[in-house]
């Protein structure tokens, strides 16, 4: 799954670069910033654990997806 559709690998590319580069890094601290935001307003944990969950999820997802598709038995 990993080795055809070259027609895709640059768009692939520019994809995890921005997911796993700054900007998804910047987005990932935007998420608990506003999920701290929310909790201390609504006086519940819920929104920042949210937002931590969030930023886990962005930051490994992509990881995760690459060794799926590039393993072998």
């Amino acid at each position: 799954a990993g080795t055809t559709g070259t027609e895709f690998q640059n768009l692939y590319t520019w994809l995890n670069n921005v997911v796993t580069g700054y900007f998804g890094r910047a987005v990932a601290v935007a998420a608990v910033g506003i999920g701290a935001i929310i909790s201390i307003a609504r006086v519940n944990p819920i929104p920042i654990l949210a937002g931590v969950g969030f930023a886990v999820f962005l930051q490994y997802t992509p990881t995760i997806i690459t060794g799926i598709l590039t393993a072998t038995i």
